[in-house]
């Protein structure tokens, strides 16, 4: 009977301390979940609308960058259109009129070819040097391609023409855009420059310095050109101006004193 009030005895005692560490371990853990209550408590709810306003600061910065990249673009379309006219102001102003070289020039090759219009000359060779040598004309060539923009002006040496690169040139100027007198122009400038037989395009410049012989000739141009005639203008060394129609037109030959004599 001892022995089994002791054995009672010792299941009771362990039972009770069965019981002891079971309402330890519920008491740890509910002190554990009122922890993480508190804490979870604590945490601001805020984020979600951070992250909401997020998209539509990013969706208006997006054109903003694209109105800054637009920007370049039309600065520089206006650009390129407000210098074009500052570099045409500044570009001498050509006037186009045919030649053709006279008394010295075989016109074989140019018979069977149909004249228009009123060309420029001058009476001979010996006239022309004779202008230039008293400063009433001068004579330009130009050289122009890709890269590359020269002028050249022509001095009277022993009985020819010598030309020398410039940079000023006059604002108004006539071409001669056909002809012996162009050719021969041109050959003198090969002749000192051989490499600009290369250039693609090569110009035939006369500026008239002596006001007076330019407006005679640019009154009797005007005149012809109102009328329709068509013809020949020879300038002479002493300033007179010689017109003479095309054979097709009906023979006119008439004089013009112009320049100092």
């Amino acid at each position: 009977m001892d022995n089994l009030a002791l054995l009672t005895q010792d299941n009771l005692q362990e039972d009770q301390v069965l019981e002891t560490d079971i309402m330890r371990f519920v008491a740890i853990i509910g002190i554990v979940f009122w922890i993480l209550f508190s804490i979870v408590k604590s945490i601001p709810f805020q984020a979600p609308e951070q992250s909401s306003l997020q998209p539509q600061a990013i969706s208006n910065a997006i054109p903003i960058e694209n109105e800054k990249q637009l920007e370049p673009k039309n600065e520089s379309k206006n650009n390129t259109k407000d210098r074009e006219p500052v570099r045409q102001r500044n570009e001498p102003k050509e006037n186009s009129i045919e030649s053709l070289n006279p008394i010295n020039a075989p016109q074989s090759s140019e018979k069977n070819v149909k004249q228009r219009g009123l060309q420029l000359q001058f009476n001979s060779r010996d006239d022309l040097l004779a202008l230039i040598h008293a400063g009433k004309i001068r004579a330009f060539c130009r050289a122009k391609a890709t890269g590359f923009d020269l002028h050249f002006e022509g001095f009277p040496k022993d009985g020819n023409l010598n030309f020398k690169g410039t940079a000023a040139i006059p604002q108004e100027l006539w071409e001669i855009k056909h002809g012996q007198d162009r050719e021969w122009f041109l050959s003198r400038l090969d002749d000192a420059n051989p490499s600009l037989k290369a250039f693609p395009i090569r110009q035939v410049l006369i500026a008239f310095t002596d006001k007076k012989l330019e407006s005679n000739f640019v009154e009797r141009l005007e005149t012809l050109e109102s009328i329709g005639t068509q013809g020949i203008l020879s300038i002479y060394s002493k300033g007179k101006i010689r017109f003479k129609a095309y054979k097709t037109e009906s023979k006119n030959t008439s004089d013009t004193d112009g320049g100092a004599q």
